[in-house]
């Protein structure tokens, strides 16, 4: 970013996680209270145009947002052993998972495969946790960290994938 001025500013209750839509014109913002907000791009000084509730403990804090590929779903991940996905036009919780271990309330941020078939985070056993998007059904789990896994990318273009702890870890699939 080029430029030394501020466009907007949003105050928020706790620690907020922010995400833009695929198009870039909506972009959802998390706080305190499990409360997730939707904001036109455009009209950010006119407030929120849609609030949407997380189901579950209402002090959860929810910590990362990601919107799927395709701009349907919401991915939230909390201070907890909880991940959810909401449906981004009614805000309706259509999975979660739970697989995973966050017992020390860790940052873990997760993501989406590039098709959007798949959910994956990094856990704090050391282990990186793949669930099938809506049925919501542990695909795998992969071992290759000594520490928490603190975020899961997978490349856009390419069938390969990049995690963290305190090191780097490159996953791709077997050369045949």
């Amino acid at each position: 970013v080029s430029t030394q001025s501020t466009w907007g500013h949003l105050s928020v209750k706790g620690r907020a996680g922010v995400a833009y839509d695929p198009n870039g014109v909506v972009f959802a913002v998390s706080s305190a209270f499990n409360m997730v907000r939707l904001y036109d791009n455009r009209k950010m000084d006119m407030g929120p145009f849609a609030t949407f509730c997380g189901q579950g403990n209402p002090n959860l804090d929810i910590l990362h947002l990601k919107f799927s590929p395709d701009g349907k779903h919401i991915l939230c991940s909390t201070n907890e052993n909880y991940l959810f996905l909401l449906d981004s036009f009614t805000g309706d919780q259509v999975q979660k998972y739970t697989d995973h271990t966050n017992e020390r309330s860790t940052s873990l941020e997760p993501c989406f495969t590039a098709d959007g078939q798949f959910v994956a985070s990094g856990s704090e056993d050391g282990c990186i946790y793949m669930w099938h998007t809506l049925t919501g059904r542990l695909a795998t789990v992969k071992k290759g960290h000594v520490g928490s896994v603190n975020a899961v990318r997978f490349n856009p273009v390419y069938c390969m994938a990049v995690s963290c702890c305190f090191n780097l870890v490159f996953w791709a699939p077997p050369e045949a």
